[in-house]
């Protein structure tokens, strides 16, 4: 697929959002809900989580990913992730924190989902930060380490959700169960990779 094809696809949701954004200004009607700050909050959390888990399992499609430029794909996705998570921060600090920012921090302090969601921005921060090749290459054997993170990021955001669903836990468990199934791909994946790289017979 071609990169920009791709690319448009990854702003799809954004752009559903400015088009009702637009659609409200002209029409003046309200087409975010009865809460429209947190039904941003929580729409650009859910693509950002989409992302996310579409990044992971890219990482498990095998040899065929350099024929299919898989790994361009993923870097695309995984820039998706930072930006829409970005979104959903800046949403939540604009319609549900009202940009105090002393509210955020005391958040920050007392609210677990809080503290969880903001480890994994931190992270998602790090990883798109040394998303460029050259990254890549300074950064060596590090680099390999910090992006293998995501999984961490991926777990801090399942209990992120879980502590935010008030109600309704059925998105929370499926994405505990996605993720949960592509943790074992992974760790099944590092297993074989690290056994066949055992010598068979020692000096």
């Amino acid at each position: 697929m071609p990169t920009f094809a791709f690319l448009s696809l990854c702003a799809v949701p954004f752009l559903w959002v400015f088009l009702r954004a637009i659609c409200s200004l002209i029409f003046d009607k309200n087409y975010f809900g009865a809460d429209p700050g947190m039904e941003l909050v929580t729409f650009f959390g859910q693509a950002a989580i989409v992302f996310l888990f579409m990044t992971l399992s890219f990482s498990h499609l095998g040899r065929p990913a350099k024929n299919l430029a898989v790994p361009r794909m993923r870097r695309i996705l995984g820039l998706s992730v930072f930006f829409y998570a970005t979104l959903h921060l800046v949403s939540y600090l604009i319609f549900l924190a009202g940009l105090e920012f002393e509210k955020y921090y005391h958040d920050l302090l007392t609210k677990q989902r809080i503290i969880l969601g903001s480890l994994a921005y931190f992270f998602l921060f790090l990883l798109a930060a040394t998303s460029i090749d050259s990254a890549a290459r300074n950064l060596g054997r590090a680099w390999v380490y910090l992006h293998r993170s995501v999984y961490l990021i991926a777990g801090l955001v399942v209990f992120h959700v879980f502590l935010s669903a008030k109600e309704n836990f059925s998105f929370a468990v499926f994405l505990l169960c996605a993720y949960l199934a592509l943790l074992g791909l992974g760790l099944s994946k590092a297993w074989r990779r690290s056994k066949s790289r055992t010598p068979i017979f020692k000096a």
